[in-house]
């Protein structure tokens, strides 16, 4: 099977937020630079699912809702740079409360 690029609809990526959060993002749909999924955080047994935007190098998107779990913030949103098949960036900004407690 021919590889899939970063960010288009079926690409997985593996990660780590803020050390330990490890982290799955795959992408379900994508049209043009917008972009939707989930995120799997196994470490706090929670799913969330993101829209954003990619192109020209760069990334953001939000968590816009909890699919499972309760032990993740939503909304956050994230931006970041994309160099070759990775990316990088940081939280741009995250409610404190957590929509299952």
């Amino acid at each position: 099977a021919a590889a899939v690029k970063p960010f288009e609809v079926g690409s997985v990526m593996h990660g780590v937020c803020y050390s330990p959060f490890e982290f799955t993002m795959k992408v379900t749909g994508r049209k043009g630079m917008k972009m939707e999924g989930e995120i799997e955080w196994p470490g706090l047994q929670s799913k969330t699912r993101f829209v954003g935007r990619v192109g020209k190098g760069a990334l953001t998107f939000e968590e816009v809702e909890l699919l499972a779990g309760e032990d993740v913030a939503v909304p956050s949103s994230y931006v970041g740079t994309i160099e070759g098949n990775e990316a990088s960036g940081e939280v741009e900004e995250a409610q404190v409360t957590y929509p299952g407690k």
